[in-house]
């Protein structure tokens, strides 16, 4: 029965020892969370401005239905939805 109790003794050590290093991989996994989450916003912000360039300027779909200034207003809305959409979420990590 002492055998056991200086085993879970080595074991409480152990894990004291080890929960610096267990909180910054804590640390290290929100910060990557929230750096994953600024890479995918920029990525989304730079699909919009493709998608924007890729319809109105090439293709000209949208110039017989809106004037190129109302096309530019709602790409321009899109990517405020986009990033507004993701600070709340890097906010709320």
């Amino acid at each position: 029965m002492k055998l056991a109790k200086e085993d879970w003794g080595k074991k409480w050590v152990e894990a004291l020892v080890m929960l610096p290093s267990y909180l910054a991989l804590i640390v290290l996994v929100v910060k990557l969370n929230i750096i994953l989450s600024v890479l995918i916003i920029f990525v989304a912000q730079c699909v919009l401005g493709n998608v924007y360039s890729y319809i109105v300027i090439e293709k000209r779909l949208l110039n017989d239905q809106a004037s190129r200034e109302k096309s530019a207003a709602i790409f321009f809305l899109s990517q405020l939805f986009v990033l507004g959409v993701g600070v709340l979420l890097i906010s709320l990590a």
